[in-house]
């Protein structure tokens, strides 16, 4: 059958394929349980008849605040069938932001998964007064909380003989399905408007280039909230895969080691992590050991340039890299559950460094781009050619142009429908249906994408000099000794950077060192510390122009996080309140003019 919404992905899915595993999930006895396709196609079809008895029609707004699980996609189709509009948001929000999208959006529904997100609702219950029923997937709820047991009993006493059928045609492709408000990393969020075409269009270019089928497993990771992995799963549900849910970061590895999916789709620095705990390991070997690393990651290295410039390894090396793998990489492998065929990077630009690292070892991550306001994908590297640097080749249904500044433009039926209650916020990014995304990019001649910076961030120095430094930051950040870099030089004469170390790798370092410490603030004052890092930077910078090259900067002892207010939920650094917050040390860092060439 054609699929047009996701109405109808979800009958093509329970039609063709009848999984025993459709989901797994972790219970709270610390072990895996299934739900089938049958079971979940009564689950979505009874939620929605116990929804609708709620009053849920077409067009309400129905908000979920829940982790990865399988209620969210029973929810998030049963609602599609009742031509619902989901507004899903990050369990991460505290309350005063909760609050907002929950009036904004007019959701007259809230789905929220504990009583954690409960007490959330609870702190602004009264000030969301257009919301009519709270529904929870925990058994246990408060007075005037509806479980999500409760509601899919209800819909099953009711008659749904002719249900299904009239749900599915009821939805059209340009019917609003979604509306997701955005991170905001430089203002109020604003809600993104996506219709079931948007979706489906997206999901159908992604799915012809990835090479899976009904007999995979998939691991779902990040927040569902996200456009990001949303379409991701709605490729596996297109593709029939079986999906094991990991719903904190605390048992990812677990996870990953006990259901051996086949594809995962993370953020770059889930994979910056990996690299750097494989390199420490390695260096804290000595004789033999480390030698055989260093030996089969050259080995593996060369093969991989070998492959990815089209080339077959020769013999020799074909046997190196068979004594490399068993020694080596298999091991490295097993930590990732050893089935992986190839991880998905998204979110933010992933280093050539750690790109070209995992191929070397095995592992290939395709990299991909693009913005929730384009359902999200614009552009994705192909399993059989990677492109490492780039953000891969642009999907077939979509168009991309650069504009004269270097702004990258898409059209194509991925594109949002506009800012929910925000015509003028539409006006400003649209432009005759082009979208403008606010990145600076180019095609090369192998018909790549490149994402140099945000046009919003370039820095602008006060002699005039424009810099990207999402690039600079990047570069930086491959060192095993950095988490974090925000670089600074808006109208100043020269760059400067707040730096977070990686505590982690820091302390190792005190400990070969001697170097006493009672805590990371009084590590990083540490003059061997500071000569450290500065020697990590300038090795990183040597190609770069004068003016781009980081003068001075100042080590931080606190991460940048969500709770603090300095991460979006994607994980994306706030500059502005990162500015803010720090800008005693920044005025510090200019005290001294330094002259520039």
């Amino acid at each position: 059958m054609n699929v047009e919404t996701l109405s109808q992905l979800f009958i093509y899915n329970t039609t063709k394929f009848n999984k025993p595993d459709l989901f797994s999930y972790r219970g709270k006895d610390g072990h895996f349980h299934k739900i089938s396709s049958n079971e979940f196609k009564d689950r979505v079809i009874f939620f929605a008849m116990g929804l609708k008895g709620l009053g849920v029609k077409k067009a309400t707004k129905v908000l979920f605040l829940s982790e990865n699980r399988p209620e969210w996609h029973i929810s998030d189709f049963a609602c599609h069938l009742l031509g619902a509009v989901v507004v899903p948001i990050f369990p991460t929000l505290v309350h005063e932001q909760i609050e907002y999208i929950v009036n904004h959006s007019e959701a007259e529904i809230i789905i929220a998964s504990n009583s954690k997100q409960l007490e959330k609702i609870d702190k602004i219950k009264d000030n969301i007064r257009k919301v009519k029923h709270i529904i929870s997937f925990e058994s246990e709820v408060p007075g005037g909380v509806l479980t999500f047991d409760d509601v899919l009993e209800n819909g099953r006493e009711m008659d749904s003989s002719t249900f299904l059928e009239e749900a599915v045609n009821q939805t059209s492709p340009d019917k609003l399905a979604t509306i997701i408000y955005t991170s905001g990393t430089t203002g109020t969020p604003k809600g993104v408007m996506l219709s079931h075409r948007n979706f489906i269009s997206n999901m159908l270019d992604c799915s012809s280039f990835l090479n899976l089928n009904t007999g995979d497993k998939a691991l779902s990771f990040l927040p569902l909230s996200h456009a990001f992995e949303r379409t991701v799963d709605y490729v596996y549900f297109y593709k029939g895969l079986s999906i094991v849910y990991s719903a904190s970061i605390e048992n990812l590895s677990m996870d990953l080691e006990e259901c051996s999916p086949m594809i995962m789709a993370a953020v770059p620095r889930f994979y910056e992590k990996i690299k750097a705990k494989i390199v420490m390991k390695s260096e804290k070997e000595t004789g033999l050991k480390k030698a055989v690393f260093n030996w089969a990651l050259a080995t593996g290295k060369k093969n991989s340039k070998l492959v990815l410039n089209g080339k077959q390894p020769g013999l020799l090396l074909r046997w190196q890299l068979k004594i490399a793998d068993n020694l080596v990489f298999s091991k490295i492998r097993e930590k990732t559950g050893g089935n992986i065929r190839f991880f998905i990077s998204g979110g933010a630009p992933l280093s050539a460094d750690v790109g070209s690292f995992f191929h070397a070892v095995g592992l290939t991550i395709l990299e991909g781009y693009g913005l929730t306001e384009t359902a999200p994908v614009i552009a994705v590297n192909i399993p059989e050619k990677p492109k490492f640097g780039t953000v891969g080749k642009i999907l077939p249904s979509v168009e991309v142009k650069i504009s004269e500044d270097g702004e990258i433009l898409a059209k194509g039926p991925n594109i949002m429908q506009g800012y929910f209650k925000l015509p003028e916020e539409t006006e400003i990014v649209m432009s005759d249906n082009w979208f403008h995304t606010g990145d600076i990019g180019l095609v090369d001649d192998e018909g790549y994408l490149v994402i140099t910076d945000r046009k919003k961030q370039l820095l602008v120095t006060s002699v005039g000099k424009k810099i990207a430094p999402q690039a600079i930051e990047k570069e930086v950040e491959v060192s095993k000794y950095i988490e974090q870099v925000v670089l600074i030089g808006e109208q100043r004469k020269y760059i400067t950077a707040l730096i977070l170390p990686d505590f982690e790798q820091l302390h190792l370092f005190a400990q070969e060192n001697n170097i006493n410490f009672t805590s990371n603030e009084n590590l990083i004052r540490e003059q061997r510390v500071n000569e450290l890092i500065q020697n990590e930077i300038d090795t990183r910078q040597s190609r770069l122009s004068n003016y781009e090259r980081i003068h001075h900067f100042s080590l931080l002892s606190e991460p940048f996080t969500i709770e603090n207010g300095q991460l979006t939920p994607t994980m994306k650094v706030i500059r502005t309140v990162v500015i803010e917050k720090y800008s005693e040390i920044i005025e510090d860092m200019y005290e001294e003019e330094i002259e520039l060439n």
